[in-house]
């Protein structure tokens, strides 16, 4: 691992994930972002699935995860991607261990990783098909934090914040979008899904394509569980994405503005004994 991160999780501390999976990975959904996640992560919990993985969850009660993702990601990036096993053992068993079903990301940024470490989990591509309607909805909603001088400031003194928006930097900006969101997203979109797509084909491996306008029926055949006789959920809308995170983010950020100070405080204490000392001299 490089050094780089070695002394990221020195300045960094998050605890650590459980040793152990205590439940089956049931069913992996790996869609995108602003592709029905949170409307299935609703459906699936209603279909009696226990925790569902979302975006929105990760941020809130699972950030402690992001350290392994990152060294996954590193990994990857190194071409050293490990096999099913080590994958499944002593990454995804800890970072998702306690979750019978996925949405969303951080899981969906790791599509092929996961599908290999679970061979038998039943998958879920769920999509827009506007893609442009996508894009619209992205560039409202996950695309602002993005670009948040907030995010971007405090991640530097907050634990939670620098690993989530450092993977999120990392993952949406550099590797899906090339870091040019208005020139890439549309083809990064349809290549994601053709991707997932080719692989599950070649290993014979059944999957649903779905989209929250198609909903229950096709859902709820595919994973052999009764139709709820409610309509399907709805998700949150672009405009309710930022402060939907803010309700958490405000603490990480006064705890952050709090390190700040104690960090420029130390800083002007040590200036001002060097100062002292070279005045003497």
């Amino acid at each position: 691992m490089s050094v780089a991160f070695t002394i990221a999780k020195w300045l960094y501390p998050l605890p650590d994930c459980p040793p152990k999976r205590s439940k089956e990975m049931k069913v992996i959904c790996l869609g995108l972002p602003r592709s029905g996640t949170e409307s299935l992560h609703k459906a699936l919990l209603r279909l009696g699935y226990n925790r569902i993985s979302h975006g929105f969850e990760w941020h809130i009660d699972n950030m402690k995860s992001s350290v392994l993702y990152w060294e996954l990601a590193t990994l990857r990036s190194q071409g050293r991607t490990p096999d099913p096993e080590t994958l499944r053992t002593k990454y995804f068993d800890r970072i998702l261990a306690d979750y019978e079903a996925t949405t969303d990301v951080p899981v969906a940024w790791f599509a092929e990783e996961v599908m290999a470490a679970y061979p038998e989990a039943q998958v879920v591509l769920n999509r827009r098909r506007d893609v442009k309607a996508w894009k619209v909805s992205f560039a409202n909603s996950v695309l602002p934090l993005m670009q948040s001088w907030q995010y971007w400031i405090w991640s530097w003194f907050n634990a939670e914040t620098y690993w989530g928006m450092g993977l999120t930097y990392w993952m949406h900006g550099q590797r899906l979008f090339g870091n040019d969101f208005e020139a890439n997203a549309e083809r990064a979109y349809v290549e994601h899904y053709e991707r997932l797509e080719g692989i599950l084909q070649r290993e014979g491996r059944p999957y649903l394509e779905w989209s929250v306008e198609e909903g229950w029926e096709p859902l709820c055949n595919f994973l052999d569980r009764p139709v709820p006789p409610e309509p399907f959920p709805n998700g949150n809308v672009a405009s309710e994405f930022g402060p939907k995170l803010m309700v958490t983010d405000k603490e990480r950020f006064r705890r952050a503005r709090s390190n700040a100070a104690m960090t420029a405080s130390a800083l002007v204490a040590v200036l001002g004994m060097a100062y002292w000392q070279r005045t003497r001299s």
